[in-house]
């Protein structure tokens, strides 16, 4: 090869290298913010499990004084009734 053709294709290495580069920068930068959305992802999931685990236990909160206010009604009830015959 001619030094002229080999200069050549040196400086068109170093064009593609510079491009690769480039292009790589790029994808970095973008698995970065993927990255980044991930953990806020993460972070919203946690927060939202906690609040919906809240909500369940508060839940079962009313659903049990629910059941025990039914059975101290019907309780008094059948009391009242017993009294009065």
């Amino acid at each position: 090869m001619s030094d002229q053709k080999l200069l050549e294709h040196s400086e068109r290495m170093a064009r593609q290298e510079e491009r690769m580069n480039t292009h790589q920068a790029k994808y970095e930068s973008a698995l970065d913010r993927m990255r980044a959305d991930m953990e806020r992802l993460r972070a919203d999931m946690a927060k939202r499990d906690a609040d919906a685990a809240k909500r369940d236990r508060d839940n079962t909160r009313w659903l049990v004084g629910i059941w025990v206010a039914g059975i101290l009604i019907i309780g008094a009830w059948v009391r009242w009734v017993a009294m009065i015959n």
